[in-house]
This record gives C-alpha cells, structure tokens and sequence, in this order.
C-alpha cells in the first residue's frame, strides 16, 4: 500500500515538472516569436550623392537596398507614420544620407515584413529611442466645395487586390524611389487592380482611388493630417495640378490654417493646391483639430561607416 502511495506521489511531481517545463516552453516559444527581427547583415555608409537621385528597392533572396535615403523616411517606413508625425531630433535627421544594402534571413520581403526589420536596424545601428504621443493639433477636413463635386468615376470594376513592392512615400526633397530616378513616384501596394497613383511635382495623376486616399495624398503633400468628410464612396479617376510653393515646408507650415479659396501661390503662372481641388475636383480644404499620434524621437545618433 505504501508503495502504491509512493508512486503515486511520484507521478504527480513528474505531471506537474513536465507541466512547469511545457508552460515554460510556451512562455519560452512566445518570448521568441516577439522577439524583434534583425537583418542578417547591414551596411550602413554616408552616400557620396549630391543631386536628388534617390533609389529603394527589394529583390529576390531578401534584399533590401537604399541609395542617398535619409534617416526620417527611414523612421517612415519602419513606423509607418508621415512626415508631420515625427518629432525632436537633430537636423541631420532629413539632411544627412547614407546607402544601405542588407539582407534578411525570409527570401521574400514585403512592406509589413520590412518594418520590424527596418525598426531594428534603427535601434541597433542608429541607438534610435522613441516614444508615442497623442497631441490634439491642426488638421484638414476635406468636403464638397460649393458648386458640388467634379469627380468621375472610374470604370473599372474588377476588386482583385495587387501588391507592389514600391515604397508609400518618397523622402522629403528626394522623389526618386524604388529604382526609380525621376520626379514621379509610384505608388503601390494592396489596393483594387488597376489602380494607379503617380505624383510629380505639382501634379497628381490617379485611377481608381477612393477619397479618403486622396486625403492620405493631400495629407503627405501639406504636411499635416487629412480628413475625409465628404460623405462620398466610390472609386475615380482624376488629375489634379497646382503651383508648389517652395516657401512652405510639405505645402504648409505646420501651425497655420488653410489659405481663403483664391489665395496666391508661390508662383503666379497657377494656382496653389487648395484653388486646385476647388476649380479641378470641387473639393475643399477646411481647417480643423484633431487627435494626431506623435512619433517622438528621444534620441538617436549617426552610425559608424562600415
């Protein structure tokens, strides 16, 4: 009888030793799945290149490659915040370059796989430490202007989603991306086939964008976040072209309001990009407030060349 007791106790401390290691294991598989991703390996260099040639791009076998990117659209990427959204750091922060070429341990790289990447390599390489914020500041509201909306629709019908490569944004005062060295960038990324967005300077070309995404375009071009208050659904075609005003830092400086339907642009020869979607799209841009999530930069430091 004694014995049977004895075993008994002996099978119960080995059920809860092998619960304590499988638990254990589980906290274990879990710390590791959430652990951060790293490239296997990075080179980080200042870049020699003195125009606005910049080029991203990703290739088969887990490749990444930047040439003359600064460290801000970095930050954008890796976050997937705009311009507006980052804040502190020191100026060399959007002024200073550097050419990157990494490989990461998946063969095949996209956007949502690139961030975690990207964000590591910013910890590691740069010391970056942020912090998150949300601050009530200056926003747009995009609604019907007074004669009514100017919008055609697009007529294609197809839902099949596609997926680019390209990057979401062009890093400010260098618009040349994804292997690509002109004033256009391309915008890809999951969205409705056959959509198209390309943006030159002063010029938006579009197909089959609904407008909340034209606010996300508006909002990368002013520099401050865009609201959809249309009321309007539905997918367009459209091309919308104004005069940039070189003046204004992303199209307006941060603490003021829209300019008053009409009002100058930084050139004479057309008209500034509130007119344009007025005249052009019968569109409008009010001034308005909002909760906005600040990316606050704590610190960060130039890497070593390697």
């Amino acid at each position: 009888m004694r014995s049977k007791k004895l075993v008994g106790r002996l099978l119960l401390i080995g059920s809860a030793a092998a619960a304590a290691a499988f638990s254990f294991g589980q906290a274990q598989s879990q710390t590791e799945a959430k652990a951060p991703q790293s490239f296997e390996v990075a080179s980080i260099k200042p870049s020699a290149e003195t125009g606005n040639r910049v080029m991203i791009g990703i290739s088969p076998g887990g490749r990444y490659t930047a040439s003359a990117v600064n460290v801000k659209f970095l930050i954008q990427q890796a976050y997937d915040v705009r311009d507006y959204q980052i804040q502190g750091g020191p100026n060399w922060l959007a002024s200073a370059r550097f050419d990157i070429v990494a490989k990461a341990e998946t063969p095949q790289l996209d956007r949502e796989k690139l961030k975690p990447l990207l964000q590591s390599l910013l910890a590691e390489r740069f010391n970056l430490q942020i912090h998150r914020e949300t601050r009530e500041l200056p926003t747009y509201a995009l609604v019907v202007g007074k004669g009514g909306p100017k919008l055609q629709k697009s007529e294609m019908q197809t839902d099949e989603p596609e997926v680019e490569p390209a990057p979401k944004a062009a890093p400010s005062g260098a618009p040349g991306v994804a292997g690509r060295a002109t004033d256009d960038v391309v915008r890809g990324g999951p969205r409705t086939r056959g959509a198209q967005i390309r943006i030159g300077r002063g010029q938006v070309n579009a197909q089959m964008i609904s407008l909340s995404e034209l606010a996300g375009l508006l909002a990368q071009q002013l520099g401050r976040p865009v609201k959809d208050k249309t009321g309007i659904e539905g997918k367009f075609d459209f091309k919308l072209e104004w005069t940039p005003d070189e003046a204004m830092r992303g199209g307006v400086p941060a603490g003021e309001g829209a300019p008053r339907e009409g009002s100058p642009a930084g050139d004479a020869s057309g008209p500034s990009i509130f007119t344009a979607l007025q005249e052009q799209l019968g569109l409008k841009l009010e001034s308005d407030k909002g909760p906005v999530e600040i990316l606050v930069i704590d610190r960060i430091e130039k890497p070593s060349a390697n």
